[in-house]
Parts: C-alpha cells; sequence; structure tokens
C-alpha cells in the first residue's frame, strides 16, 4: 500500500494511458495498489475510468478486473451513476470479458435506479 487512493489511482492511469505512455512497469504497479485497496475505497467513476484508462493502454488485467467486479458487486443503485455504469460497461466489452454475474448485476442496479 502507499500514496494512491483509488481517486488517485484511476487519474495517473487515465492521464498515463491519455498520452500513449502507460509503460507495462507502471501498469503493474498501479494495478496492484489497486488491488491492494479496500473494496469500499472505490466509486463507481474511479472504477471506470481505471478500467477505461487500462484497456485505452492495451493492458487487459485479468486481476484488476476482477478486483473491479468486487468493488461493483457491492454497489447499490446510489452508488453508480448511470454514466459509471455505461462506462464500465464499455471498458468491459472492450477488453472482451463477458461476465454474466456483473452484467446481471450492473442491469438490477439500472432498474432500480429507473424505479423499475
Amino acid at each position: 500500500g502507499g500514496l494512491f487512493d483509488a481517486q488517485g489511482i484511476a487519474n495517473v492511469l487515465n492521464a498515463f494511458a491519455k498520452v500513449g505512455m502507460l509503460r507495462e512497469d507502471l501498469f503493474r504497479l498501479l494495478s496492484r495498489e489497486a488491488q491492494s485497496l479496500p473494496l469500499d475505497g472505490f466509486e463507481g467513476q474511479h472504477i471506470a475510468t481505471t478500467l477505461n484508462a487500462a484497456v485505452k493502454a492495451g493492458w487487459e488485467d485479468a486481476a484488476l478486473f476482477g478486483r473491479m467486479k468486487g468493488a461493483l458487486m457491492g454497489m447499490s443503485p446510489d452508488d453508480l451513476s448511470p454514466q459509471s455504469v455505461a462506462l464500465v460497461l464499455n471498458a468491459y466489452a472492450r477488453a472482451g470479458i463477458h461476465d454474466e454475474e456483473l452484467f446481471t448485476h450492473m442491469s438490477r442496479l439500472v432498474q432500480a435506479q429507473a424505479g423499475g
């Protein structure tokens, strides 16, 4: 553990991915850091940004996606904005990860948000 919280990890990964400089050593370091944080330390936006940055840089890390799934599965409708839901699903799709359990949970969150 160390310097970064979930938002810090997301921001740094995203910035390096945007400039095309997310090298494997830096990604692995920040991925390990993210996986060491408590699940309740993540907000939907942090997860969406982290996963999309990883995919943009070409680092579809199964362990990272699995850890973020753990955080997402513990979330309620109030924890995830519709934008975060969309961005998270986009990241999983772009990574080629089809997780029926997670997608069903996300669908239920959206239905609850919509009052259905």
